[in-house]
């Protein structure tokens, strides 16, 4: 059997066809990872974002699932998930807040490497004061 070189048009064929499929990127450590959700919290009274609330997400169905969340470096107000594509249950507490609980479904669909995160402003309300 006689060996072929292979052609520059041949690798880039082939980067372009594993680089288009979500599983190659996966095991590549890309996906199954990315930004899904960004959170911020509205005072309910004032209608101003509320600064560093403490957020937790767990995902429906997977308790023992484990999301990257982090602070957005540019803004102190939002809060990102990291994680894979499914339905988030999502907490949002700060002192002197009622805490809330919405639920936010990210979508499988789209690319893993440019994923449409969901936008998700909470409502609090503030603790009356005695």
């Amino acid at each position: 059997m006689r060996k072929r070189p292979i052609e520059r048009w041949m690798l880039s064929f082939l980067t372009l066809l594993l680089a288009s499929e979500c599983h190659f990127v996966a095991v590549m450590g890309s996906c199954g990872s990315f930004l899904v959700i960004r959170v911020s919290a509205t005072d309910s009274h004032r209608y101003a974002r509320i600064g560093n609330p403490t957020v937790s997400a767990a995902m429906v169905g997977q308790p023992s699932y484990v999301a990257t969340i982090t602070r957005a470096s540019a803004d102190s107000t939002i809060t990102e998930i990291r994680g894979g594509a499914g339905s988030y249950d999502v907490t949002v507490a700060k002192a002197g807040y009622t805490s809330v609980t919405q639920r936010a479904v990210v979508s499988d669909r789209g690319s893993c490497l440019s994923p449409r995160p969901v936008d998700l402003d909470v409502v609090m309300t503030p603790l009356s004061v005695r």
